[in-house]
């Protein structure tokens, strides 16, 4: 299928709301931006006409693949021949990518540091929503603004700078997104062994094809905002095989990058005398593992921290039945991005079932 055949399934729809809107508006800037990239790389254009015309049939087959990808998700069925198809400009933007990084480097020994430090498409992000900085050091941005990440401090502040207004500055991780990162974290979920979250299982017991799933993904990263922190920090777990701890006290127990193993352990030896529960840096696994115990409801509870760890929608929905039930929890702490907006009104809806609850503590840092 030819490009000009198929430029139409690009064009966005007039519902600004909708997932297939965000997709297209996402791919259409990934586009953009990889195609400012790459001239940006080149550095004199008139001097090596050969590389710029290799990257001209990168964008191009890069836009072709988006293109029939768009196509595949909107129909919804089984095309083994456009799948084939994406397959092969795959492979061969996997070819022509490598000669283009060849001549590249040869190019880029000669150059200036400026020009060696230019955005790569994997360091670019795109704002999801407005912010307004909160610290000295953080940068305000608008929606659909792009952001150059060039550290990752953590798993919440990351330091960039915005491709737009020139600002540069600490920038809160969940606040940002990449089509390329979304493809590699639904990667992810499909080939790791165990997955909690209802809604991700649902994805990925769906009998449709992986292409397929992508839609249902989007749309739920779409109306989750914790969604992509709460993977990024599974994945970033899962491939460091970080091994967590439990530490015990005489009325307390904290938890930091535990295992859902870990969390049962701790299900089974707690009792009425631990009244402190603190949960660090936990997976998403490890979050449902824990908070969707029974135990805790009858538990003699008194304060509960949670820091650094993801709250997404399911987890939001197992801390709202444990805060209706245990009729002795008084202090709930939740610091460093760990709850959305969204989140935090069903925190307050579920407290208008709790009588017990003294102290809510919701830091963004």
């Amino acid at each position: 299928m030819r490009v000009d055949e198929i430029q139409q399934l690009l064009s966005l729809p007039q519902n600004t709301s909708s997932a297939s809107y965000r997709i297209r508006r996402g791919m259409r800037m990934e586009i953009e931006q990889l195609q400012l990239l790459l001239i940006n790389k080149t550095g004199l254009l008139d001097q090596n006409k050969s590389l710029i015309d290799i990257k001209r049939e990168i964008a191009k087959i890069q836009e072709q693949i988006s293109l029939m990808s768009i196509h595949i998700l909107n129909r919804k069925e089984e095309n083994e021949d456009y799948r084939d198809v994406i397959r092969e400009w795959r492979e061969q933007l996997t070819l022509t990518s490598i000669a283009a990084k060849k001549t590249e480097t040869i190019e880029l020994r000669n150059e200036d540091d400026d020009k060696v430090n230019k955005p790569t498409a994997e360091s670019v992000f795109i704002t999801r929503y407005d912010y307004h900085a909160i610290r000295s050091n953080e940068i305000s941005f608008s929606e659909g603004e792009q952001l150059e990440i060039y550290e990752k401090q953590n798993s919440s502040y990351w330091k960039g700078i915005s491709l737009v207004s020139g600002d540069e500055g600490n920038i809160p991780s969940s606040c940002v997104y990449s089509m390329l990162e979304s493809l590699q974290l639904l990667e992810f979920i499909l080939s790791v062994e165990e997955v909690s979250l209802p809604i991700l299982q649902k994805i990925r017991n769906d009998s449709s094809s992986n292409d397929e799933k992508a839609s249902p993904f989007w749309e739920t990263i779409d109306d989750d905002t914790i969604m992509i922190p709460a993977l990024r920090q599974d994945k970033e777990q899962h491939d460091k095989r970080a091994t967590g701890r439990v530490n015990w006290g005489s009325d307390w127990v904290s938890l930091e990058s535990p295992s859902p193993v870990q969390c049962n352990e701790v299900i089974s030896n707690i009792n009425n005398n631990h009244e402190v529960i603190e949960l660090n840096c936990l997976s998403t696994n490890s979050t449902v593992s824990l908070l969707s115990s029974t135990k805790l409801h009858a538990l003699n509870l008194r304060r509960l921290d949670i820091w650094w760890t993801p709250l997404t929608n399911d987890c939001i929905q197992y801390l709202c039945i444990l805060l209706t039930n245990n009729t002795t929890i008084q202090e709930l702490v939740i610091n460093f991005h760990s709850i959305s907006d969204k989140g935090v009104i069903k925190i307050c809806q579920a407290l208008e079932q709790n009588s017990t609850l003294t102290s809510l503590g919701l830091n963004y840092w």
